[in-house]
């Protein structure tokens, strides 16, 4: 018997999700737990929930340099992107380069080279 691909293996977990009436971001807050950073995207409200950040540095010529840690205030810069579970093979969101910023609340608003976005530490909030 052949064994199931990556792919195969997720379409299954998908599939049984979605007859248990599962959806994927309650998936992914079962397989990793409870998300501590929520982020939206203002201009139709989609919104993405993960357990860790961080912030790509880039390359003058696009490739990857560099990848900081998830505190949003210390590695927040422009020209960055934000990415959600760094960690996992595959990321749940990556945004395009960061273009400017604003830190109010313990709330990060911020510009992308085509979205605007805000993300929260959902844990800090009361």
């Amino acid at each position: 018997m052949r064994e199931m691909t990556d792919k195969e293996r997720t379409d299954k977990i998908s599939i049984n999700a979605y007859k248990a009436g599962i959806d994927l971001e309650q998936l992914a807050e079962i397989a990793f737990g409870n998300p501590r950073w929520q982020l939206v995207r203002k201009r139709d409200g989609l919104t993405k929930h993960s357990s860790k950040i961080g912030f790509i540095e880039w390359n003058d010529d696009g490739s990857f340099k560099e990848l900081y840690d998830d505190s949003m205030t210390s590695s927040i810069d422009i020209g960055r992107s934000l990415i959600m579970e760094p960690t996992r093979m595959e990321f749940i969101w990556l945004t395009t380069r960061i273009t400017d910023y604003d830190i109010q609340d313990d709330v990060l608003k911020f510009k992308t080279e085509n979205s605007e976005y805000e993300l929260r530490n959902i844990h800090t909030q009361k």
